[in-house]
């Protein structure tokens, strides 16, 4: 036993002394539960990977900490931030990107191209997350693999807020998030502000939201526990040719696997019922943006 590890040795140091030590002792077990939690998810990554991803394809939203892979898989990384401006959001300049690709439309991707997508804690910052799990699916080749990570609020500073709902989800998807966005940046500001700073008065609140929401802020505009996300899928994707092949969680994460059975073949109808409205602009573009009814090859319109 060394001399330190004895109480006697403590007994002549100062009280300055002991709680400076003992700080510094609590800071260096923080930091390697982080370590050992950071090991255990990079590990179940790595085999989930194994498991899941070959072939070519896309990881978005990979900054400084890429879903890991075997070297025998072809990753291109994309994100809708340049490099200068991810080695500054991450504070290092450990990014990958290969190019442009917007996580909400995956609109420079060709539909059936990759043999899989990796989105790892990119999502829940998405306006639309039900939109861009339907064209990333389209930009699957039959058989594919999207893989999707997601924060547990449980386990993250998330934990006080109202988790998104279905119907939250739908009305995203059905207007493009940009209504709602408001609400995620005041829920930001009533729930997740007070643990790393003074709360902010309820009066003042909004204004508070309004102003990080015209910066905007980076913060998680959508939250969800493991179960309530894979309720979410398995909801929306029982109108698509698309299976949960896994889901698995570790630490404060989870992980779920999608495969595409058959191609998606749809129209512009929903099945779920968006809200009526009187406004003919409005109906006319709310036909124009939902694309959620597959039809089986041969299937007529009617």
């Amino acid at each position: 036993m060394h001399e330190a590890e004895t109480p006697t040795y403590w007994m002549s140091h100062t009280i300055e002394t002991l709680a400076e030590t003992c700080a510094a002792l609590h800071t260096q077990r923080r930091v390697m539960q982080e370590q050992i939690g950071f090991h255990r998810v990079n590990g179940a990554r790595s085999i989930v990977s194994e498991a899941f991803i070959s072939g070519k394809g896309i990881e978005v939203g990979g900054g400084d900490r890429p879903f890991p892979v075997l070297d025998s898989v072809e990753v291109s990384y994309g994100d809708i931030r340049d490099s200068a401006q991810l080695q500054e959001h991450f504070g290092n300049g450990n990014v990958v990107r290969d190019g442009t690709i917007d996580a909400e439309t995956f609109e420079s991707i060709e539909e059936e191209s990759q043999d899989f997508i990796i989105s790892a804690h990119v999502i829940e910052h998405l306006k639309n997350p039900f939109g861009s799990i339907i064209e990333g699916i389209k930009r699957l080749k039959v058989g594919g693999t999207y893989l999707i990570v997601v924060p547990d609020m449980r386990f993250t500073f998330d934990k006080g807020r109202p988790p998104s709902t279905f119907e939250h989800l739908l009305d995203d998807l059905e207007t493009g998030g940009e209504p709602t966005l408001l609400e995620a940046y005041i829920d930001h500001v009533r729930y997740i502000h007070p643990l790393f700073g003074e709360p902010i008065e309820e009066d003042q609140q909004e204004a508070e939201a309004k102003s990080l929401l015209k910066k905007n802020m980076d913060t998680h505009v959508h939250c969800w526990t493991r179960q309530s996300f894979r309720s979410h899928l398995e909801r929306l994707l029982k109108e698509f040719p698309v299976s949960i092949a896994f889901d698995t969680s570790i630490e404060n994460e989870a992980i779920f696997v999608l495969r595409k059975l058959a191609s998606v073949h749809h129209r512009v109808i929903s099945t779920f019922q968006p809200k009526l409205t009187t406004d003919p602009g409005a109906a006319c573009a709310l036909r124009k943006s939902w694309t959620l009814i597959p039809l089986n090859p041969g299937q007529r319109f009617h």
